[in-house]
Parts: structure tokens; C-alpha cells; sequence
């Protein structure tokens, strides 16, 4: 979906917005698994479309993601080989002519590129010439990644021909430095933990064994032949992906556990049931106003521990520390 920039009010409260579509989403009967994340950099709510088994997310005013998707679209229509591509990656994940560039700038940044399909095989000398097979550009990719590039020195890069290293960037990230085609200062792998990066290496690893070794039968105990390639025993040895950026109660990627929905729901029931009867919609509507300024200031975040506090030598919950009996009391009495 498209916003016009400049019809969309400067204060307005994305959080709050993608929060009350998640609530309107989940009465939605075709949708279900509805996922609000509102402390991403771009707060988006993700859901899952039942009858068509695909996965989707709705973020507000995400231009950079619309020009994105123009990008993408325009490398489909050159050339019918990146669609697949672009699907068989997405499966593998689930287990200048010298002339100054024209500038297109949204937020800031220079999102050009040269979607002119008409014209475009004019202009690009090598535009037709690859004619390798699908299996041949994925198994290429495979061994690219594996034995060629450098994850220490380099940066993926699809705007340029040349490699681009991290002392380009200057970049101090360990593990797979990805960047943004758009906005240039943003490091799309900047989430990703060194447990993480282990695990997506050795998938690459196995998976560069696996599609480039010959197979003259495939074995019985495989249903399909997707179903040898993309084996997660073989791929990633039977491990699971490390859940050390998951929200420990949820298991989501996109929050921690003191933002986990699970939590906010649990806490705010066992609040309701100590409450007296007379009390509890009085109090609901203070503390649903009060998590909105604390949405708007940022002080909400220290909201757990003002809750918990308690006393540290009796373990009271009525007074702190400083009021306590015994530390008032003479030593030894």
C-alpha cells in the first residue's frame, strides 16, 4: 500500500495504529497467527492468509519498502530465472555509464535505478547472454558464498559490480554484513547474533554439498526430490535455528520478553483477579491512559521494575529497604 507523504500527519503514533489493526485483523475469520511488532525499526503486524498458505505483513508508511518492491519486481521481469530464485532462497532461509546518477530521494536517500525494461537491453551489453539454468545459477551462488566471498572483509552488495568491504562501510560488525540497497548507513544483518551466523554458514555449507553432488538415485526413504535437497537433518544437522534474539516466552523474533504480548496479557489477568469488583474498570482506564504517555515518552520502559519493587532484606512488597524494621535496628539486636 502507498501513503502520500505529505497527507500523513507528522505526530501520528505508529505503534498505537499497528496495534489496533492487529486487534481489527484478528477478527478477520481467513487470517490467523496475527503478530503485532511495534519495536522493530519499522513497526509492522504480521498475519497468515488461510486459504492461500501465504504469509504477509502490513507496515505504515514504509516508502522505502515500496521502491524495494518496484526493484525486485523489475529483476522478475528481465529475467524469469530470478523468480525462482528468489523462491528457492526463500525456502533454503525457512529451515554506471559514467553520466551522474539521477536522484529520486525518499527519506532522504537516493532510491534511482534504472527500471526503463523497454530501453534496458540498449543500454546493458550483457542484457540475454546468461544462459545458465536455474540449478546451475543456484548451485553458483552456493559455492559464491562458500569459497569465494569473505565474510570478514566484504559486504553484500547488489548495487555494484565490484566487492565492497567493511573499511568501505566502516562497519565493525564480525558477522554477515548485508546492505541496504537504499539506505546505505543501514545494516540488514545487524540482528543477527554469532550463533546465528554459524547456523546460516553451515546451512550454506551442507547445502553447497548437497546440490553439487551428483545423484544418480535418489533414496527410498524421500517421498520427493525437494524433500532430499531441502532435508533440515542434512542442512543443518538436525539443529534447530538458536532462539538467542527470540523473545524467551513467545519465541518471536521482533520484541523481548518485557514487550512480549504473552506477558502484558498474563500480567494484566493476575492484576484483575487481586482487584476488588468496584475497582477494576476504574483502573483498567487509568492504566490504558498511562501506557499511552509512556508509548510517547519512552519512560514506560522502566515500568517493570518500579512494579516489582520490594524490600531486599525482608523481601516485603510494602516498604522498601530504607523503611525496614530491620534495617532500622542496631546491628546484633
Amino acid at each position: 500500500f502507498g501513503v502520500i507523504p505529505e497527507f500523513l500527519p507528522q505526530d501520528v503514533d505508529c505503534i498505537t495504529i499497528i496495534e489496533s489493526l492487529a486487534r481489527l485483523l484478528r477478527k478477520h475469520p481467513g487470517l490467523k497467527n496475527i503478530l503485532p511488532i511495534t519495536t522493530a525499526k519499522v513497526p509492522i503486524v504480521k498475519f497468515y492468509h488461510v486459504r492461500t498458505g501465504l504469509e504477509g505483513d502490513i507496515s505504515l508508511y514504509n516508502t522505502l519498502a515500496l521502491h524495494n518492491t518496484h526493484l525486485l519486481a523489475s529483476y522478475a521481469a528481465i529475467d524469469r530465472r530470478v523468480k525462482i530464485l528468489c523462491y528457492v532462497m526463500k525456502v533454503f532461509a525457512k529451515i554506471y555509464d559514467g553520466k551522474k546518477k539521477p536522484e529520486v530521494l525518499v527519506d532522504g536517500w537516493n532510491v534511482y535505478f534504472f527500471d526503463d525494461l523497454t530501453t534496458l537491453p540498449s543500454r546493458w551489453p550483457q542484457h540475454g547472454k546468461n544462459t545458465e539454468t536455474v540449478g546451475e545459477l543456484w548451485l553458483g551462488l552456493l559455492r559464491f558464498y562458500t569459497e569465494d566471498f569473505d565474510f570478514r572483509e566484504h559486504v553484500v552488495c547488489i548495487r555494484q559490480h565490484g566487492r565492497l568491504t567493511t573499511f568501505n562501510k566502516q562497519w565493525t560488525s564480525k558477522y554477515i554484513v548485508i546492505e541496504d540497497p537504499f539506505d546505505l548507513n543501514h545494516n540488514l544483518g545487524a540482528g543477527l547474533s554469532r550463533k546465528m551466523t554459524n547456523f546460516i554458514m553451515k546451512a550454506f555449507i551442507n547445502g553447497r554439498t548437497v546440490f553439487g553432488t551428483p545423484v544418480k538415485t535418489f533414496p527410498p526413504v524421500y517421498p520427493s526430490q525437494m524433500e532430499y535437497f531441502f532435508d533440515p537433518e542434512v542442512l543443518t544437522e538436525g539443529e534447530v535455528a538458536p532462539n538467542d534474539r527470540c523473545c524467551r516466552i513467545c519465541g518471536k523474533i521482533g520484541h523481548f520478553m518485557k514487550d512480549c504480548p504473552m506477558r502484558k496479557k498474563s500480567r494484566h489477568r493476575k492484576d484483575s483477579d487481586r482487584r476488588p469488583e468496584h475497582l477494576r474498570d476504574r483502573k483498567d482506564t487509568g492504566e490504558d491512559s498511562r501506557d499511552q504517555v509512556r508509548h510517547k515518552g519512552e519512560h514506560w520502559r522502566k515500568r517493570d521494575a518500579l512494579e516489582m519493587r520490594c524490600c531486599f532484606l525482608c523481601g516485603s512488597t510494602a516498604h522498601i529497604k530504607k523503611d525496614c524494621q530491620l534495617y532500622r535496628s542496631p546491628a546484633g539486636s
